[in-house]
């Protein structure tokens, strides 16, 4: 990656951004290729403009062979409504500007890119912001890490099928592996990125300032659990929207759990771990339960 930073905005671009376009498309695509590279710079300002409008700092941008990432700072523990306008920010710029140029020219290669790039960004796959928006919205239902799971397993089966229509196209038109290597790079980027959103939701919920301190005005759920129950188990229930508290232990003798403190532990001791291992049982009186009002 090379690295340099404008106006503390980091800035990372992969090589492979560099000697893609001489590698597999041809000269008479590259001015095709620009444009769409364009557009797609476009796209992700208008994440960055929106999430800087609602709040929300942009830690870097990275440059890669096909479009941009914008990474924000705390994303996930945003408010849905900031999350989704900032995810739909993309696609609705790009509609935005394409329809002015309908209107004087037609159908010509600006407003069909755009249009293309608005549309199949709203495909309900990841990593494509429709996919997040599914993430969104599910984690809201199933729990953070269920959520991710569940569309990384969509985003994969998506991008395998790209990868398998991308090997018929190019048995009819050989040398041209511009689908194939689409399908692959969405394949790696839903890998890799479903892993990454983990880790950065563990590490937010232990490190964070705290969903109460945020939002006081949120859903508290009390859990009863038993001692041998792993880790994982009181992760999977943690929602965006949400507040955990766990009553481990049954009589007198129990203690109880912030889920600040089950996520520090998943990090301290990993996720697979009972309770029994990484905590030790504290006397009611001295318990102090988060309060909100």
């Amino acid at each position: 990656m090379f690295r340099f930073c404008i106006k503390k905005l980091k800035i990372e671009i992969s090589p492979f951004f560099i000697i893609l376009p001489f590698v597999v498309f041809t000269p008479y695509v590259l001015p095709q290729f620009a444009v769409l590279f364009f557009c797609l710079a476009l796209h992700e300002a208008a994440h960055i403009t929106a999430a800087h409008a609602l709040g929300i700092s942009t830690e870097k941008l990275v440059v890669l062979p096909i479009g941009f990432t914008a990474v924000m700072r705390s994303f996930n523990s945003n408010r849905l409504g900031k999350k989704l306008a900032v995810i739909a920010a993309g696609s609705a710029f790009n509609i935005v500007i394409a329809a002015p140029v309908y209107l004087f020219h037609g159908f010509c290669m600006f407003v069909t890119v755009n249009l293309l790039i608005a549309f199949v960004n709203l495909l309900p796959v990841y990593p494509l912001d429709g996919g997040r928006m599914l993430q969104c919205l599910s984690a809201e239902v199933f729990g953070t890490i269920r959520s991710c799971k569940l569309t990384k397993r969509i985003g994969m089966f998506f991008s395998v099928a790209v990868v398998a229509a991308g090997a018929i196209y190019t048995s009819l038109f050989p040398y041209d592996l511009t689908i194939v290597i689409m399908g692959a790079y969405l394949l790696s980027r839903a890998k890799k990125e479903s892993a990454s959103q983990i880790t950065e939701f563990y590490t937010e919920v232990a490190f964070g300032k705290g969903k109460l301190e945020e939002n006081p005005v949120c859903r508290v759920k009390l859990y009863l659990v038993s001692p041998d129950t792993p880790l994982k188990s009181l992760l999977d229930l943690i929602t965006p929207s949400g507040y955990n508290l766990y009553r481990v232990g049954t009589g007198q003798d129990y203690y109880c759990l912030t889920e600040e403190e089950v996520a520090k532990k998943s990090l301290e001791f990993g996720v697979g771990s009972p309770l029994s291992e990484c905590v030790t049982a504290i006397a009611p009186d001295d318990t102090e339960t988060p309060q909100c009002h």
